[in-house]
């Protein structure tokens, strides 16, 4: 009986405490600022009370957590700076801010309202990424035949490495493919001779 007793007291002062009552304030405004700080406390949280207890149920303890949804990579306002965590589901990355996050949606969109998030948002807002810039589809004829002959000159460099052949063999071996290949203008433009 006496142990239920201390327990329950323990209890009321883990709920003052929460409630933001210590006993300076207690004794001051009297045994009444307790009993209501401990009614309110009982009668607007009771999930508070079974996690004090460590009664939650593993339903109650999984949804107060907060997870990662890869929904959130998609969304607008979140597109392009948010980042999931690998080992941490119940964080998230902004590659803006190089800074690491609760996963939590209201944490995220006051991360996302920071000054200091907009300021850099404002800075990558009109640059466009690398391969869109050098996509084949933005290319003019010229730039792709370079770009091909630039590819045609790496193979030709790779088969000799991979296959010990002596770069002098280069000298006779690219004529006689322009001559082999006259139709190409891939292999009118490979320049491999030595320097």
């Amino acid at each position: 009986m006496e142990e239920e007793i201390l327990r329950e007291e323990e209890e009321m002062v883990a709920l003052d405490a929460d409630a933001g009552f210590d006993d300076a304030d207690i004794n001051q405004q009297g045994s009444g600022a307790r009993t209501g700080a401990r009614r309110r406390q009982r009668a607007a949280t009771p999930e508070r009370r079974k996690r004090i207890r460590g009664k939650l149920s593993k339903d109650e303890k999984e949804h107060s957590s907060k997870v990662f949804r890869d929904v959130w990579l998609e969304a607008e306002e979140f597109k392009g700076w948010l980042a999931k965590v690998k080992d941490d589901p119940k964080k998230a990355y902004c590659k803006l801010c190089n800074a690491t996050l609760t996963a939590g949606k209201s944490e995220l969109q006051k991360h996302g309202s920071g000054q200091k998030h907009k300021d850099k948002m404002k800075g990558v807002k009109n640059v466009k990424p690398l391969n869109e810039i050098f996509s084949p589809a933005r290319m003019t004829k010229e730039q792709k035949l370079a770009d091909d002959t630039k590819k045609a000159e790496i193979m030709i460099c790779a088969f000799f490495a991979e296959h010990n052949v002596a770069l002098q063999a280069s000298d006779h071996l690219i004529p006689l493919m322009k001559k082999a290949i006259p139709d190409s203008e891939i292999m009118k433009k490979v320049t491999l001779d030595r320097t």
